[in-house]
C-alpha cells in the first residue's frame, strides 16, 4: 500500500507498507537559489553517537560537501574503516538534503538527512552507517551506527576568522577542542 500527501506544493510525505512492515517517505522541492545557505565547499565530520550505535568506538568519518548556487550538492567522504562514499543531491528550500551512499558492494549504506543553516552555513543532522559482518574486517560482527554531523564552510568570509577544531576517537579519553584560524 502506498499513501502520499502533497503539502503546500513543496513537500511530499507518506508511507509504503506491506505484510508486517511500513516505511516512511519524505521528499522536498529543491531550492532555486542557494546563495543564502553559503555556496562553496564545506567540511563535514560524522561522529559516532554512543547512545545509538552498536559499536561506539568506531571512530569519526570526514568529508566535504560542495553546494552550488542552484542548490546542487556533491558530497564525498571517508568512513572510519577507510571506505569511501559519495553522492549528488539537491538542497531543499529549508536547507535540508538527503544523504545516501551505497557501500561495500551494495551490502551496506550511509543514509540520513543533513541540513545547512540559512545565513550561517553550519551543517547538522544525522545519518545511519550500516556495515556488513566480515570476520576478517575491522568490524567482524558488522555494525549499525548513528553518526551525528557537524560542519561549516571552508571560507572565513562570513566574518568568522576562527573555526573550532574537535578531535575525538577511541584512543582519546575525551574530545580535544581548540579554536584555529584558517
Amino acid at each position: 500500500t502506498i499513501t502520499l500527501h502533497l503539502v503546500n506544493n513543496d513537500e511530499i510525505n507518506g508511507q509504503v507498507s506491506g505484510d508486517g512492515w511500513t516505511v516512511q517517505l519524505l521528499a522536498f522541492k529543491t531550492v532555486k537559489n542557494a546563495t543564502s545557505f553559503g555556496t562553496g565547499k564545506h567540511s563535514v565530520v560524522l561522529s559516532a553517537n554512543a547512545d545509538s550505535s552498536t559499536t561506539a568506538s568506531s571512530g569519526d568519518s570526514y568529508g566535504t560537501m560542495t553546494l552550488n548556487k542552484n542548490g546542487n550538492i556533491q558530497w564525498t567522504g571517508v568512513l572510519p574503516d577507510g571506505s569511501k562514499g559519495s553522492e549528488k543531491s539537491a538542497l531543499s528550500k529549508d536547507g535540508v538534503w538527503p544523504l545516501y551512499s551505497s557501500l561495500y558492494g551494495g551490502n551496506g549504506s550511509l543514509i540520513g538527512w543533513l541540513q545547512v543553516t540559512n545565513g550561517s552555513s553550519d551543517i547538522g543532522g544525522s545519518v545511519i552507517w550500516v556495515a556488513p559482518a566480515n570476520p576478517n574486517g575491522l568490524y567482524p560482527n558488522g555494525l549499525t551506527n548513528k553518526l551525528d554531523a557537524a560542519g561549516s564552510d571552508l571560507n572565513s568570509s562570513a566574518g568568522v576568522p576562527q573555526k573550532t577544531l574537535v578531535l575525538s576517537g577511541p584512543q582519546l579519553s575525551g574530545p580535544l577542542t581548540n579554536n584555529v584560524t584558517l
